[in-house]
């Protein structure tokens, strides 16, 4: 059987290690960047899902979003730390 593969998108090195390291012990596979070099990773990976979080330092999650729904069908979710900004409700204008 063929593990999922799953692209992390997020900055935070605790977040990654928490939701990697669940991921795994379920058998998906994982992939990560911080923002950059998110499309490159996309063409090569071909993950069958993305976790992005969209209020990343280097990029505009949201712009991300996009542009990711433009090159792949893969499917999206998106995700805003507690308290750090813009809701759920923005995110949903981009890239469904």
């Amino acid at each position: 059987m063929v593990a999922v593969k799953v692209l992390i998108i997020e900055d935070d090195p605790n977040i990654v290690d928490l939701i990697r390291s669940n991921l795994v012990v379920r058998g998906f596979d994982t992939v990560v960047s911080a923002g950059s070099k998110v499309i490159d990773l996309l063409d090569l990976e071909q993950p069958d899902m993305v976790l992005l979080d969209l209020m990343l330092p280097e990029a505009d999650g949201f712009e991300l979003c996009r542009e990711l729904r433009e090159r792949s069908p893969v499917g999206i979710h998106r995700g805003v730390g507690q308290g750090r900004g813009a809701g759920q409700s923005h995110g949903a204008e981009h890239g469904r």
